[in-house]
């Protein structure tokens, strides 16, 4: 099971996901602080998963894990391989917030009364 996240972490997370990317010399302190550092780390990971389930949509499955938390597979039958993602509720609903279209690939139904991902 990941240990949660920082506060501050949680709250860099939501900001970057939801705004365009930040130059080095405006905003020095998501460079310097190790909680921005982390959340800047994430970020890039979560971005990473959401283009290879645009690359591959149709081989995309979201299971619960028994430990809590979820894992996100992606299947690559050309080279029979995939990849995992663990990903912490926050995380999944973090990367869900951002690329809603990503809930009906892996099966959530995302209305607010049924939601998986909450915050």
């Amino acid at each position: 099971m990941k240990s949660p996240l920082h506060e501050a972490t949680r709250a860099l997370l939501l900001e970057l996901s939801s705004s365009a990317s930040r130059s080095r010399n405006q905003h020095f302190e998501l460079y310097e602080d190790a909680h921005a550092r982390e959340a800047r780390r994430i970020h890039r990971y979560l971005e990473s998963l959401a283009e290879d389930l645009k690359a591959h949509p149709s081989h995309a499955r979201l299971i619960e894990d028994t430990l809590g938390g979820f894992t996100l597979r992606v299947e690559y039958p050309e080279i029979r391989g995939r990849r995992e993602a663990h990903l912490s509720d926050f995380e999944l609903h973090v990367l869900l917030k951002h690329h809603p279209w990503i809930a009906p690939l892996v099966g959530l139904d995302m209305s607010p009364e049924k939601s998986h991902a909450q915050g």
